[in-house]
């Protein structure tokens, strides 16, 4: 039986070649593109995972700017880490 389905296949293949080729292009791109995104999430998700206490890991980030000028800074001056230690009880380390 699925001998005859592979047959059926292959002759409608070679029949509208031109179809097939952009059902199959657009298929393999498709996989190509979901496989990207499946390796960037992973990738995304799993960073710092290798630290021991990587909940405890935390990016700081300052939000400046008005309205349509509303810009994220992800650099930080140098001294937030002994300030945020000084006035925060719960920073650690």
């Amino acid at each position: 039986m699925i001998k005859n389905y592979i047959k059926t296949a292959w002759r409608n293949l070679l029949k509208s070649k031109l179809y097939s080729f952009i059902n199959l292009g657009g298929l393999t791109i498709g996989l190509a593109v979901g496989i990207l995104i499946l390796i960037w999430v992973q990738n995304e998700l799993s960073f710092d995972r290798f630290h021991k206490k990587a909940d405890d890991i935390y990016k700081l980030e300052i939000f400046g700017g008005t309205g349509a000028t509303k810009q994220l800074w992800t650099q930080l001056v140098a001294p937030i880490g002994p300030l945020s230690k000084q006035q925060l009880p719960s920073v650690i380390d």
